[in-house]
């Protein structure tokens, strides 16, 4: 966990920098210590850090902005619940993320992923309604509409959703995620199918299901960065598979950790594709 990140960022073996979950006024990286960001900031690296931090918050130059970062934003120690109000407190750069008012630079539809947000009420689902407009982003196998909702909230592009208890297609899972528009002229009557179109939560990005923000934001600066001015490292810390093991949004496993680490993989993935989609896959070094 945290001695993990530590040996990491400075390249020395937990001995020399400790990680006994200390308190806020001990708990430190030595100083004198040079970072792998700050090196590779000093060759030209452009350098972001998402996700969980806890390497050490004794004064404002042992944080990640301080040491070779352009952007920087995690929990500021282990990280709490995943999602809601009960996460540990998050920051970015030099400051907390009290709410949405302090969030620079969010991903898009990052405050719409948390099952039960507002988009995910029984009462705005279409009932014996295909939504046939669209292409698919990917088949989910979700039990119920509501699961069907969770994963088209938890998909970066989805913007609008189709369950079948048989299966949009006889060999798919039952959950069709789907993005494009969806207007009222692609609604089709059809008997036990469900549908429902995305809508905004109101809710805040800030509290959004950790795996799904880190992985927003690591996979936006990736989309952003223009490899032709400079090379790029992300730093990219999930908090899965820490405790306290929050069961993933639209979790296929059946397992709560297998969940954990599925939802992480899915965020990876979209990372790949990301990069060989600008042609950087074949000169990038991926750590995991």
């Amino acid at each position: 966990c945290s001695s993990s990140r530590r040996s990491f960022l400075t390249v020395r073996p937990p001995i020399h920098h400790g990680e006994l979950l200390s308190g806020d006024a001990t708990d430190d990286i030595d100083l004198r210590m040079t970072w792998v960001s700050d090196r590779l900031a000093s060759v030209g690296y452009k350098a972001h850090w998402f996700g969980k931090w806890h390497t050490g918050f004794k004064s404002a130059n042992h944080l990640p902005d301080q040491h070779g970062f352009v952007t920087a934003t995690g929990s500021f120690q282990t990280g709490g619940q995943y999602s809601g109000p009960g996460h540990s407190m998050r920051w970015q750069d030099n400051h907390p993320l009290y709410s949405d008012q302090f969030f620079h630079d969010k991903p898009p539809r990052c405050d719409t992923t948390v099952a039960g947000s507002a988009g995910c009420n029984a009462t705005d689902f279409l009932s014996n309604t295909k939504l046939a407009c669209g292409s698919a982003l990917e088949f989910v196998h979700a039990s119920s509409p509501a699961e069907c909702c969770a994963a088209c909230a938890s998909n970066h592009g989805c913007t609008h959703w189709v369950f079948s208890p048989k299966g949009t297609n006889a060999d798919k899972p039952p959950c069709h995620v789907k993005t494009g528009d969806a207007p009222a002229s692609c609604k089709s009557a059809q008997a036990g199918v469900t549908s429902g179109i995305r809508t905004s939560s109101g809710g805040q990005c800030t509290d959004e299901y950790s795996t799904d923000l880190w992985g927003q934001l690591a996979l936006q600066a990736i989309t952003e960065h223009d490899p032709s001015t400079s090379p790029l490292y992300v730093h990219l810390c999930f908090q899965a598979v820490h405790t306290p093991y929050d069961r993933a949004p639209a979790d296929p496993t059946g397992n709560v950790y297998r969940g954990l680490l599925w939802r992480s993989d899915v965020w990876i993935g979209r990372m790949v594709a990301e990069l060989k989609a600008k042609g950087m896959y074949d000169n990038t070094l991926i750590l995991y």
